[in-house]
């Protein structure tokens, strides 16, 4: 029985220190840094837009598509999809977003687009995009006469 006490401390022990101390002095450091652990807000007419590290989810054309979302963008709930090739499902989205972009970008060809337009990133929110991806979509919004947009 006096084992399993010390044990059972030992547990809380370490779950205040890993789960709650150790967090905390991290969250602490990194507010020191330039691109701190309060997030870089984009700032529109006084107003907070989005967040410049966050992928966000824009319906208007014209803005640059980020990589997908497997969380639909909720950055409180990061991760990816966790699905393999293999699965249908995901096939189906896979070939969904394809067919999106293609509709949105006529003059590109199926081969040109490169994965990330396509494909969720491991966090789900990550927004950056290859250099390919972004100059096949400079290229297309030129040949559509859309001045492209950044947030």
């Amino acid at each position: 029985m006096k084992s399993f006490l010390k044990d059972i401390k030992l547990h809380f022990v370490t779950l205040i220190i890993f789960g709650f101390v150790f967090p905390l002095i991290i969250w602490f450091f990194s507010l020191g840094k330039p691109t701190s652990a309060l997030g870089n807000p984009v700032y529109q007419n006084g107003q907070i837009v989005g967040f410049e590290n966050l992928g966000q989810n824009f319906h208007s054309d014209g803005y640059f598509w980020g990589r997908p979302s497997a969380v639909n963008y909720n950055a409180a709930a990061t991760g990816g999809s966790n699905k393999s090739v293999s699965d249908s499902a995901y096939n189906v989205d896979i070939r969904d977003r394809l067919n999106d972009f293609l509709k949105k970008n006529p003059g590109v060809k199926k081969e040109e687009i490169p994965s990330d337009i396509i494909t969720a990133s491991g966090s789900g929110v990550d927004p950056h995009i290859s250099v390919q991806a972004a100059v096949i979509q400079i290229k297309e919004s030129q040949k559509q006469g859309i001045s492209p947009k950044w947030k």
